[in-house]
């Protein structure tokens, strides 16, 4: 289940990564009062036609060995759960697990 979670994050970043320029040229295009209506149609009709995924906003932080979207750490994407196991095997170069 986990890793079908993981397939689509990928996918999502992938997409959102290779059309994010595209898009951004696009709106500012479209905001620009220089253009006439029929290409600021075509615009808004391609700014439409993106998949869902592609959007930043449907990116979500998943853990890369879990799946787990609740408590990921943004530097390593893993969740607090895997990076304080990895911590105590001192696997992460720098990151010890600290007990008191």
């Amino acid at each position: 289940m986990h890793l079908k979670k993981i397939h689509n994050d990928k996918i999502a970043r992938f997409l959102f990564k290779n059309i994010e320029i595209k898009n951004i040229n696009m709106k500012v295009a479209f905001r620009l009062n220089l253009l006439n209506n029929n290409i600021k149609q075509q615009l808004l009709l391609n700014l439409f036609h993106y998949d869902k995924k592609s959007f930043i906003n449907k990116v979500r932080n998943i853990c890369v060995f879990t799946g787990r979207r609740n408590g990921v750490h943004r530097l390593f994407r893993i969740s607090r759960i895997e990076l304080r196991r990895e911590a105590s095997k001192n696997t992460i170069y720098g990151l010890r697990k600290s007990s008191w």
